[in-house]
């Protein structure tokens, strides 16, 4: 156990040592008192000494200032990048020859050398994150009058985000003995991990957006099956010969045949959503699992709302035979993005966190099984 705090102690001491740290900590209060120069309540939103009237301030405040530019910009993109740059060369520097040696002289396994050194790399990302989430929890109380703990859900979740990422560094790090081909290719990592993610997205968007034009197809068929009945019912002049009855017939074939076009793309999609999702489900979920915050940064009544919006667009008006392409079209899309919404929102945290988790201790069993095997 001794053994193990002194490699911590000595891992804090040389991240003090890092200019980069201090770089992310002094970059950290820039973001932090920026953005303390915005306020807001009920009725407007304040900068300095200026007031604007807005409906819905506190809302925009944290939708677009705490969320977007400070946590998804600054703490989930910025912050990381800094702290990869800055402990790339950790494991790299630690196997270097001269290095190794004297660590492996004292009476510690090298499973345990390897696990310790590790976690007191996860040390960077969690001081920032804390520092992060102490300022921001007095600015965001003070500036706009909501004092909100789950701010420091931050420390948890940005720093397993990080440990996805991380772990996969030093996989790298291990077998390339590169800091800059380790950060390089992590970084490519990340951003294929990114482009999963919104093609993932964007196939759901495509599925639901095709499911519901086809239900919406299957309702203007049902609905000229009632409107034929009721056209033979009342045996008006105007269906004397027919006329009016032959046109619903043919608006209803038309919904049939696009029913079934529609059917048949939504098949393809559906696979195609299937093999993402079953890709996205066995590799680290960096978006997602920094979303999990949002859950717990906006009040129930705000995401319930969600559900409130896509119960009102059930309830709107059905689409009629007459309708035209266009706003059967922009029905269809307004479900789709609601359906995307909902599924981002209800997605299992064991899910999003479980199966990451999964990832990296796979990936950290390799490299520790590198590290273990390796003669240095």
């Amino acid at each position: 156990m001794n053994q193990t705090i002194a490699i911590l102690v000595d891992a804090y001491r040389e991240l003090n040592a890092r200019k980069m740290f201090w770089i992310s900590v002094i970059l950290s209060g820039l973001f932090i008192g920026a953005f303390a120069l915005f306020g807001a309540d009920e009725t407007k939103l304040s900068f300095l000494w200026f007031d604007w009237p807005m409906p819905m301030a506190r809302t925009f405040y944290k939708v677009y200032l705490l969320k977007l530019a400070l946590v998804t910009i600054w703490l989930t993109w910025a912050a990381v990048i800094l702290a990869l740059v800055s402990t790339a060369s950790i494991f790299p520097d630690f196997i270097a020859s001269g290095s190794i040696d004297l660590y492996l002289s004292r009476p510690i396994g090298r499973l345990r050398l390897f696990l310790t050194k590790y976690l007191a790399a996860l040390l960077f990302v969690i001081l920032q994150a804390t520092i992060f989430s102490i300022c921001a929890y007095f600015v965001v109380g003070i500036r706009a009058g909501e004092w909100k703990p789950s701010l420091f859900l931050a420390i948890p979740l940005i720093t397993i985000f990080y440990s996805y990422l991380y772990s996969a560094c030093v996989l790298l790090g291990m077998w390339t003995r590169s800091a800059i081909a380790a950060l390089l290719l992590t970084i490519l990592f990340w951003l294929l991990l990114f482009g999963l993610h919104f093609a993932e997205y964007g196939v759901l968007y495509m599925k639901l957006q095709l499911n519901a034009s086809a239900a919406i197809q299957d309702q203007l068929v049902a609905d000229a099956d009632t409107e034929l009945v009721e056209i033979r019912e009342r045996k008006s002049v105007l269906n004397m010969f027919g006329t009016q009855e032959s046109g619903v017939r043919e608006k209803r074939e038309l919904a049939v045949k696009k029913g079934k076009e529609l059917r048949e793309s939504a098949v393809s999609w559906n696979r195609w959503h299937d093999i993402l999702f079953a890709a996205k489900t066995v590799l680290p979920k960096t978006s997602e699992t920094v979303s999990l915050l949002d859950r717990k940064l906006f009040e129930t009544d705000e995401l319930a709302s969600l559900d409130e919006e896509m119960r009102n667009q059930r309830r709107a008006r059905r689409p009629r035979i007459g309708d035209n392409e266009m706003s059967l079209r922009m029905r269809a899309e307004r479900e789709a993005q609601m359906g995307v919404q909902h599924e981002a929102l209800t997605r299992s945290p064991v899910w999003v966190i479980g199966t990451s988790l999964a990832f990296e201790v796979v990936v950290l069993g390799i490299a520790a099984w590198v590290f273990c095997r390796r003669d240095y």
